[in-house]
C-alpha cells in the first residue's frame, strides 16, 4: 500500500496481488481454448451424423457462449496488464473509492454518500470485500449501461442479501485486516458501521 500526499486528498493505493493478473489472463485464454474446442468437437459430431444431436447442440452452444464470455475476459485481461502500468487495485480517499480490478466494463468510482458500510465477507470459502451500498441509483449511473456489471450487482446482492459492489479479496495485496485498516484510516469508520456523508468523515 502506498500513500500520496495531495492536498486535501490523501490517497491510499492497494495494488494488486503478485501474479493475480497473469492469473486471471491465462485462465480466461486457456477457456477460450477449451470452449473452441468443444465448439469445433460439437459441430464435427453433428456433420457426422451422429445419433446424439440435442448433446451435440448443447455443447455447440456452450462453446459460443465460452468463446464470447472469457473471449471478453481474456482481451479485458490484455489491456488490463499490458496497457497500465499502474498496478493499483484498489484507490481509496476521502472522496470515494475507485475499483481497478474489474475485467469487464468501467472502473467504477463511488463516492462515500453511496455507500452505506463496509466489511469482509464470505462465500463459499472465499473472502470478499463488499461496499454495502446506500444509493443503488447512483450507483447504477457510474456504472452505466455495463451488462456484466449489472449482473454482478444483482448476483451479489442475492448471494449477501443486500445491494452490495464486492472485489475478490485474492486480487488484493496485503492481508484482509489491512485492507480493513486503510478503509479504517480514510473513513475513520470501523467495518460494519455506517458510514456518514464526507463532510462529517473530516
Amino acid at each position: 500500500m502506498s500513500n500520496d500526499a495531495i492536498p486535501a486528498e490523501p490517497i491510499i493505493r492497494i495494488p494488486w496481488r503478485k501474479g493475480r493478473r497473469m492469473f486471471v489472463l491465462l485462465g480466461s485464454g486457456a477457456l477460450v481454448v477449451a470452449s473452441a474446442l468443444a465448439f469445433l468437437l460439437s459441430v464435427g459430431t453433428l456433420l457426422g451424423g451422429s445419433t446424439q444431436t440435442i448433446r451435440a447442440w448443447l455443447v455447440c452452444l456452450v462453446g459460443i457462449v465460452g468463446v464470447v464470455f472469457f473471449g471478453a475476459i481474456a482481451t479485458g485481461s490484455m489491456k488490463n496488464y499490458f496497457g497500465h502500468k499502474d498496478t493499483t487495485a484498489l484507490a481509496l480517499s476521502p472522496a470515494g473509492v475507485t475499483d481497478q480490478t474489474q475485467i469487464i466494463g468501467p472502473l467504477p468510482t463511488m463516492t462515500w454518500s453511496m455507500i452505506e458500510q463496509y466489511n469482509i465477507a464470505e462465500y463459499q470459502r472465499q473472502l470478499f470485500l463488499i461496499f454495502q451500498l446506500r444509493d443503488v441509483e447512483a450507483y447504477q449511473r457510474v456504472i452505466g449501461s455495463s451488462r456484466t456489471m449489472r449482473t454482478a450487482l444483482k448476483f451479489n446482492s442475492k448471494i449477501f442479501g443486500m445491494p452490495v459492489h464486492a472485489i475478490t479479496i485474492k486480487n488484493l495485496q496485503g492481508r484482509p485486516e489491512d485492507v480493513l485498516h486503510a478503509l479504517y484510516h480514510v473513513t475513520n469508520v470501523p467495518p460494519g458501521h455506517p458510514i456518514g456523508v464526507p463532510d462529517q468523515m473530516a
